[in-house]
């Protein structure tokens, strides 16, 4: 997660997931990143909320014609 940092409101990486390093955050991001002094570590994403977060791209992929249905 990011969240905008107090006065310039750039945002800074606050929280990661387990698993989940600065490299990718960094190679994920079109930007340089930001990272807090302290982040905080959650709990890897569940299965279900990865479904969740993913089906309205593949949706969208598909409605364009960039993506078979099947």
């Amino acid at each position: 997660m990011m969240e905008p940092a107090a006065g310039t409101y750039e945002l800074t990486v606050t929280t990661l997931r387990a698993g989940v390093t600065r490299e990718q955050v960094m190679n994920s991001t079109g930007w340089p990143v930001k990272f807090a002094d302290h982040l905080e570590i959650i709990a890897r994403a569940k299965k279900i909320t990865l479904t969740a977060l993913r089906d309205p791209q593949w949706r969208t992929l598909i409605a364009h014609g960039m993506a078979n249905a099947e």
